[in-house]
This record gives structure tokens, sequence and C-alpha cells, in this order.
């Protein structure tokens, strides 16, 4: 999570609002459908696999859970996988 700077006071430092919020979701329409039609948030901008939507200045963004592309490997993408 992005946080805004972070300021100090006597007793230490004091953590802002986060500036980005992500949100990973199974269905990715019906989840753009209740931020944007049911809450009224702004869309921003949306892809094949996310949406960003303006949260009070902040950006909350939706992220397909699987992509509906395949990862290939020229991507950039980095596999693990588990022993």
């Amino acid at each position: 999570m992005i946080t805004q700077r972070i300021k100090g006071t006597e007793e230490g430092p004091v953590l802002r609002w986060p500036v980005w919020i992500g949100i990973v979701c199974d269905d990715l329409e019906s989840q753009r459908h209740f931020y944007r039609d049911v809450l009224g948030l702004k869309e921003l901008k949306s892809g094949e696999d996310f949406t960003w939507f303006d949260f009070d200045g902040k950006l909350l963004e939706l992220l397909c859970k699987v992509p509906t592309s395949p990862v290939r490997p020229s991507s950039g993408v980095l596999r693990l996988r588990s022993r």
C-alpha cells in the first residue's frame, strides 16, 4: 500500500491515508458495476484486467484475480514455482 508522506510528531511518525488501494476480485465486471453504478465513484481508466476509480482524490484499483489473457514469457513477469 502506498501512503502519503509520513509526518512526525513528538510521539513519532504519523501515517496518512493511503494514496492507492488495490482490491483483487474474482468478477471484475460485477465489482466495477458496484463501485461505479452503486457507490457512484468516477471511473478513471479501465482495461481487460483492471479498473481505476477516483476515491476522494486517491486511486482505487480493482484487479482481476485471473487475467483474461495468458501471461507470455516475454512480458517480463517472473514466474516462481513452489517446492
